[in-house]
């Protein structure tokens, strides 16, 4: 069994999060879905709205659980990923060398929980601190994708392993482009959120994937 906790606030990304859903039901034969909505943020909040998903996301480890963003679609099985020996495995750039990884999609199982607890830790103290904040996101942007860069960086001691975005988490062009055929997770943001909405077309091969969720 294959637990998805998904976070949403409002209904901004209702369309996304009831894709996500639909894709999860018809692609993971042995799935549980986590699926608490919160009331909506201000679009200035979007720190406070990643601070308090991260939170919500700890609580609700059982098993093996996907933390999983609300704008991505589950195109396969991806319970293999937890055959890995390790308790946290994130997903891993090797075609945007700007930014290491994304943090939108996680593997965590029960053994990892403390790693997850760490990380809430450091995103409470980077929230609380524009200065920490500001250090850790000019390597790591975003901001629970800059307290995860600061979790892997302090504690070398953690069992964390990877896999890589191409597959599990699809996430920015170069992916979208070139490794849109083994996708099994695709995230649904930046310019590909915007052709979906326009209906442009922009990344036909990706899209034609993933658009019959959103219908």
């Amino acid at each position: 069994m294959t637990r998805f906790v998904i976070v949403s606030f409002g209904d901004e990304y209702l369309k996304y999060k009831n894709a996500l859903v639909k894709s999860i039901k018809q692609n993971v034969k042995k799935h549980e879905i986590v699926d608490i909505e919160l009331p909506p943020l201000r679009k200035s909040d979007l720190q406070k709205a990643n601070y308090i998903k991260l939170k919500e996301w700890a609580k609700h480890i059982k098993g093996n659980t996907v933390l999983i963003d609300a704008d991505t679609i589950v195109l396969n099985d991806i319970s293999e990923v937890f055959d890995m020996t390790n308790d946290l495995i994130y997903t891993k750039r090797y075609l945007n060398k700007n930014i290491d990884f994304n943090s939108g999609v996680v593997f965590v199982k029960e053994s990892g929980l403390h790693i997850i607890n760490k990380w809430v830790e450091i995103d409470r103290q980077l929230y609380e601190s524009k200065a920490l904040l500001r250090r850790w996101q000019r390597k790591y942007f975003g901001f629970n994708q800059a307290s995860f860069g600061c979790l892997l960086e302090t504690n070398k001691d953690f069992n964390i392993g990877h896999v890589p975005t191409a597959i599990y988490n699809n996430c920015d062009n170069p992916d979208w482009v070139k490794n849109h055929a083994i996708a099994k997770i695709v995230h649904v943001k930046s310019t590909l959120r915007k052709s979906v909405n326009a209906g442009r077309n922009l990344f036909p091969d990706i899209e034609k994937r993933i658009l019959k969720y959103y219908s």
